[in-house]
């Protein structure tokens, strides 16, 4: 699962138990946090890129996925 957001939830506690449902699930959680005000979504992903500026969006994407496919 790929979180992609521009700063904080709105609702941090139902981000917070909808993301342990996940893990508990054994789903891998990745954040990807674009912009300067999406840097504290590394408090909620264990793995991810976080202050993505919006012209490396799709290239951290990519990068992202290549690491989780790629052993």
């Amino acid at each position: 699962v790929i979180v992609i957001g521009d700063g904080e939830p709105g609702d941090q506690r139902a981000s917070q138990d909808a993301i342990k449902a996940l893990e508990a699930e054994e789903c891998i959680l990745l954040g990807l946090g674009i912009g300067q005000g999406a840097r504290g979504m590394k408090n909620y992903f264990r793995e991810g890129l976080f202050g993505v500026p919006v012209e490396q969006v799709s290239a951290s994407l990519a990068n992202l996925i290549r690491e989780q496919l790629v052993p």
